[in-house]
This record gives C-alpha cells, sequence and structure tokens, in this order.
C-alpha cells in the first residue's frame, strides 16, 4: 500500500478508507515499523482535502484458519491504529469488538475462511460505516 498511496493521495480524495494490519502480522512486521507506515499513510493526505478514517483489524477464526495470528498481536496492532487515528485527526472505526464470537474469534456466520469476510460480514462493515 505504501508503494502507491502518493498516487491515490494526489488526486485528492475527500474521503479515504484504510484498512491494513492482518497481512503485515502474517508477515512478521514488527510494531514499530507498522507504526511508522500506518502514519506513513495518513500523512500522505492532506488533511484539509482529505478525511481518512481508518479500521481496526478484524479478529480472525482460529478454528477455520489456524494460528498464524495471536489475539495480542491484533490488540497491539489496533490500539497503534486507535493512537495514530487520535494524534493525526483521522477518524477511527473499531470494527473489531462487531465480529467477535463468544470466544473472541472472528464469528464462523461472518467469514468464509476465518480470515476474509462473507457477504453478511461486509452487511454488518457497512452498518459501522454509517452509524
Amino acid at each position: 500500500m505504501l508503494n502507491r498511496i502518493d498516487e491515490v493521495a494526489e488526486r485528492e480524495p475527500q474521503e479515504a478508507y484504510v484498512m491494513v494490519g492482518i497481512n503485515d502480522i502474517m508477515e512478521g512486521v514488527k510494531p514499530d515499523t507498522y507504526e511508522k507506515n500506518i502514519r506513513g499513510i495518513v500523512e500522505a493526505f492532506d488533511p484539509s482535502v482529505t478525511e481518512v478514517t481508518l479500521f481496526s483489524i478484524l479478529p480472525v477464526n482460529h478454528d477455520l484458519v489456524g494460528n498464524a495470528v495471536r489475539d495480542e498481536e491484533i490488540s497491539e496492532f489496533n490500539e497503534i491504529i486507535r493512537q495514530v487515528a487520535e494524534e493525526s485527526g483521522a477518524e477511527f472505526i473499531d470494527l473489531h469488538s462487531h465480529f467477535l464470537d463468544g470466544q473472541g474469534q472472528l464469528d464462523r456466520q461472518y467469514t468464509v475462511d476465518g480470515l476474509h469476510l462473507n457477504g453478511k460480514g461486509y452487511d454488518v462493515w457497512l452498518e459501522q460505516i454509517m452509524e
């Protein structure tokens, strides 16, 4: 995303919605590097032109996707997103809590593979954007 963010920002959109992080966790990106990267994404946009919204990282369903991602890592990265949003003036939308089942995993009703959302999951996401 960092390699292409400038071409998006140069178009001066009124709004930009950013959800990034699960792949970083899976690739072993360190939290300080992730924070630097997410700040770079937000800072690419002119705040007088573009309203940036940052979404939290969704939970995963370990029964379906395995243990490649730890819940603690998702929580740590979500806190980084929240902090960057607060410090930069970007909006933060917590999607994570709206997708949890009783075991703290991505609810099976919202996923096709334990990581990606299905149609019902995207409906929930849309509800959160519209609030």
